[in-house]
Protein backbone atom coordinates (compact mmCIF):
# COMPACT_ATOMS: atom_id res chain seq x y z
CA UNK A 1 0.00 0.00 0.00
CA UNK A 2 2.85 2.39 0.75
CA UNK A 3 4.21 2.17 -2.61
CA UNK A 4 1.18 3.21 -4.34
CA UNK A 5 0.76 5.88 -1.92
CA UNK A 6 4.45 7.04 -2.65
CA UNK A 7 3.78 6.70 -6.86
CA UNK A 8 0.37 7.79 -7.20
CA UNK A 9 0.65 11.27 -6.08
CA UNK A 10 4.07 11.60 -7.97
CA UNK A 11 2.68 10.17 -11.14
CA UNK A 12 -0.39 12.65 -10.73
CA UNK A 13 1.76 15.80 -10.32
CA UNK A 14 3.67 14.89 -13.49
CA UNK A 15 0.04 13.99 -15.17
CA UNK A 16 -0.97 17.83 -14.08
CA UNK A 17 2.23 19.39 -15.21
CA UNK A 18 2.15 17.87 -18.76
CA UNK A 19 -1.49 18.31 -19.09
CA UNK A 20 -0.99 22.61 -17.74
CA UNK A 21 1.75 22.72 -19.90
CA UNK A 22 -0.09 21.33 -22.92
CA UNK A 23 -2.84 23.55 -22.19
CA UNK A 24 -0.95 26.68 -22.02
CA UNK A 25 1.45 25.92 -25.31
CA UNK A 26 -1.95 24.92 -27.03
CA UNK A 27 -3.79 27.81 -26.16
CA UNK A 28 -1.29 30.64 -26.17
CA UNK A 29 1.47 29.85 -28.88
CA UNK A 30 -1.18 27.79 -31.27
CA UNK A 31 -4.35 29.61 -29.91
CA UNK A 32 -6.16 26.07 -29.81
CA UNK A 33 -8.30 25.40 -27.32
CA UNK A 34 -9.12 22.10 -27.19
CA UNK A 35 -9.47 21.57 -23.31
CA UNK A 36 -12.09 23.33 -22.40
CA UNK A 37 -12.44 22.26 -18.95
CA UNK A 38 -8.86 22.26 -18.20
CA UNK A 39 -9.36 24.13 -14.61
CA UNK A 40 -11.59 21.60 -13.80
CA UNK A 41 -9.34 18.39 -14.57
CA UNK A 42 -6.39 20.24 -12.98
CA UNK A 43 -8.33 21.00 -9.41
CA UNK A 44 -9.03 17.43 -9.25
CA UNK A 45 -5.67 15.86 -10.33
CA UNK A 46 -4.08 18.31 -7.82
CA UNK A 47 -6.71 17.71 -4.29
CA UNK A 48 -5.59 13.80 -4.97
CA UNK A 49 -2.22 14.70 -4.74
CA UNK A 50 -2.52 16.72 -2.17
CA UNK A 51 -4.53 14.42 -0.09
CA UNK A 52 -2.63 11.69 -1.28
CA UNK A 53 0.71 13.07 -0.07
CA UNK A 54 -0.87 13.57 3.39
CA UNK A 55 -1.38 10.09 4.45
CA UNK A 56 3.03 9.51 2.78
CA UNK A 57 3.75 12.21 5.15
CA UNK A 58 1.86 10.86 7.84
CA UNK A 59 3.59 7.62 7.30
CA UNK A 60 7.39 8.73 7.17
CA UNK A 61 6.26 10.92 10.47
CA UNK A 62 7.43 14.16 8.30
CA UNK A 63 4.19 16.63 9.72
CA UNK A 64 4.11 18.43 12.68
CA UNK A 65 3.87 16.28 16.03
CA UNK A 66 1.83 17.59 18.82
CA UNK A 67 4.16 19.01 21.57
CA UNK A 68 8.37 20.23 21.61
CA UNK A 69 9.28 18.39 24.68
CA UNK A 70 8.94 14.45 22.97
CA UNK A 71 12.62 14.76 21.88
CA UNK A 72 13.55 15.39 25.70
CA UNK A 73 11.54 12.63 27.06
CA UNK A 74 10.99 9.69 24.13
CA UNK A 75 13.04 7.34 25.95
CA UNK A 76 11.83 4.96 28.63
CA UNK A 77 8.20 4.62 29.43
CA UNK A 78 6.85 8.05 30.21
CA UNK A 79 7.95 9.00 26.54
CA UNK A 80 6.20 6.11 25.54
CA UNK A 81 2.59 7.24 27.41
CA UNK A 82 2.98 10.52 25.85
CA UNK A 83 3.19 9.28 22.55
CA UNK A 84 0.51 7.52 22.70
CA UNK A 85 -0.79 10.68 24.07
CA UNK A 86 0.40 12.40 21.21
CA UNK A 87 -1.22 10.17 18.52
CA UNK A 88 -4.40 9.98 20.32
CA UNK A 89 -4.65 13.65 19.82
CA UNK A 90 -3.35 13.25 16.28
CA UNK A 91 -6.26 10.62 15.36
CA UNK A 92 -9.22 13.15 17.30
CA UNK A 93 -9.38 15.92 14.84
CA UNK A 94 -8.66 13.40 11.80
CA UNK A 95 -11.95 11.03 12.76
CA UNK A 96 -13.54 14.16 12.69
CA UNK A 97 -12.31 15.64 9.22
CA UNK A 98 -13.00 12.02 8.17
CA UNK A 99 -16.60 12.30 9.47
CA UNK A 100 -17.20 15.82 7.83
CA UNK A 101 -15.76 14.12 4.10
CA UNK A 102 -17.92 11.33 4.47
CA UNK A 103 -21.44 13.16 5.04
CA UNK A 104 -19.87 15.58 1.82
CA UNK A 105 -19.51 12.56 -0.30
CA UNK A 106 -22.88 11.03 0.40
CA UNK A 107 -24.82 14.56 0.04
CA UNK A 108 -23.15 14.93 -3.30
CA UNK A 109 -24.05 10.81 -4.66
CA UNK A 110 -27.63 11.71 -3.40
CA UNK A 111 -27.91 14.75 -4.79
CA UNK A 112 -26.38 13.74 -7.77
CA UNK A 113 -23.60 16.95 -8.10
CA UNK A 114 -22.00 17.06 -11.22
CA UNK A 115 -18.81 19.19 -12.40
CA UNK A 116 -19.33 21.87 -14.42
CA UNK A 117 -17.41 21.00 -17.30
CA UNK A 118 -16.97 17.59 -17.08
CA UNK A 119 -20.15 16.54 -16.60
CA UNK A 120 -18.07 13.93 -13.87
CA UNK A 121 -19.54 13.49 -10.30
CA UNK A 122 -18.16 15.79 -7.75
CA UNK A 123 -17.55 12.71 -5.50
CA UNK A 124 -14.61 12.49 -7.04
CA UNK A 125 -13.34 15.54 -5.99
CA UNK A 126 -14.85 15.34 -2.38
CA UNK A 127 -14.10 11.70 -2.68
CA UNK A 128 -10.16 12.48 -2.09
CA UNK A 129 -10.93 13.99 1.14
CA UNK A 130 -12.18 11.26 2.74
CA UNK A 131 -9.48 9.23 1.15
CA UNK A 132 -6.72 10.89 2.32
CA UNK A 133 -7.69 11.92 5.49
CA UNK A 134 -8.98 7.90 6.00
CA UNK A 135 -5.49 7.07 4.94
CA UNK A 136 -3.87 9.34 7.27
CA UNK A 137 -5.65 7.98 10.44
CA UNK A 138 -4.82 4.32 9.21
CA UNK A 139 -1.26 5.02 9.72
CA UNK A 140 -1.36 6.77 12.87
CA UNK A 141 -3.55 3.43 14.16
CA UNK A 142 -0.87 1.62 13.02
CA UNK A 143 1.87 3.25 14.35
CA UNK A 144 -0.35 3.32 17.79
CA UNK A 145 -0.26 -0.35 17.62
CA UNK A 146 3.38 -0.86 17.22
CA UNK A 147 4.18 1.70 20.12
CA UNK A 148 1.27 -0.10 22.35
CA UNK A 149 3.21 -3.57 21.44
CA UNK A 150 7.00 -2.49 21.94
CA UNK A 151 5.57 -0.91 25.73
CA UNK A 152 4.03 -4.13 26.10
CA UNK A 153 7.22 -6.09 24.81
CA UNK A 154 9.38 -3.91 26.70
CA UNK A 155 11.79 -2.66 23.39
CA UNK A 156 11.75 0.95 24.44
CA UNK A 157 14.25 3.03 24.17
CA UNK A 158 16.57 0.20 22.12
CA UNK A 159 17.26 -0.11 18.75
CA UNK A 160 14.57 -1.15 16.89
CA UNK A 161 12.11 1.00 19.32
CA UNK A 162 10.53 3.56 18.76
CA UNK A 163 11.90 6.44 16.37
Amino acid sequence: MLGVVRVVPVGLFLGLSLFIFAHVVLRYFLELSIFSSSEELSLGMAVWIYYLSIAYTTWKKGHIVVGWHFKRLEVGKTGAILSIGRLVLSIAPIILIAFYAFNISRFAIEEHFMSYTLLWPRVLWYGSLFVGYCLAGLVLVVQLAQLARQIRCGHLGVPGGER
